[in-house]
């Protein structure tokens, strides 16, 4: 059995410049030309592949999307720690602020 740590290699220099800035702009397919193709494989690779690679990807792209029209979104911890395991989890619980934009620029507009 082998198991690659995807939290692990992300945090690589010599697969990722500034492995630790948060710098989500570096997945777009654009921007992944400077990085080893094999670095981040979430969905496997080849024959072995997951078939539903593209509708998780639409579906979570959709998700985001729609979270973000519809709120701000701040997070509120200080710090994020992972847990590497089989699954890579965050050692606390993770806590966001949604503010509904909808309410605050009806707020800013009646000022």
């Amino acid at each position: 059995m082998v198991s690659l740590h995807q939290g692990w290699t992300g945090k690589q220099k010599k697969y990722f410049d500034n492995p630790e800035d948060f710098r989500p702009e570096r997945w777009l397919e654009k921007k992944r030309s400077n990085y080893h193709p094999f670095s981040f494989i979430p969905f496997g690779f080849g024959a072995r592949a997951c078939v539903g690679q593209r509708v998780a990807l639409q579906e979570l792209s959709l998700a985001v999307v729609r979270i973000l029209q519809k709120y701000e979104v701040t997070f509120l911890n200080e710090d994020l720690q992972i847990e590497y395991n089989i699954v890579s989890k965050p050692t606390d619980k993770l806590c966001f602020k949604f503010t509904d934009r909808q309410s605050k620029s009806s707020t800013a507009s009646a000022s």
